[in-house]
């Protein structure tokens, strides 16, 4: 159950019998694999019923490693962002599933990095 906290304005649950889980032993893992098949794109479980999913017939990726990437980590260098370019070209294949990436071009180094892909 859960109540109103009116001074730190959130809901505060109350740990009841509900909440509470005895740790188990299993011999396998459920993987459910009714929801995530190995062979078919996952489906959705949304208020405890499985809902089919229509996929566009065609996809592609918009890739913004070089833009959240770059912001999340210290800055690739010349060679590792040309390295990820031919890795994601290559797994783009012959159908160009990656379509477009996002590149910021502030530094010389990003430039320089463009320049020689």
């Amino acid at each position: 159950m859960a109540k109103w906290n009116k001074n730190k304005k959130v809901l505060d649950h109350e740990h009841t019998e509900f909440w509470r889980y005895e740790l188990k032993d299993v011999e396998a893992p459920n993987l459910q694999k009714d929801v995530f098949p190995y062979d078919e794109v996952s489906r959705i479980d949304f208020d405890h019923k499985l809902m089919a999913i229509s996929p566009a017939d065609e996809l592609f990726i918009t890739d913004t490693t070089f833009r959240d990437g770059q912001q999340a980590r210290p800055p690739y260098t010349v060679k590792q962002i040309f390295d990820l370019f031919v890795l994601m070209s290559r797994l783009g294949g012959e159908n160009g599933v990656i379509r477009q990436t996002e590149f910021f071009l502030y530094s010389k180094k990003d430039r320089e990095a463009v320049a020689i892909a």
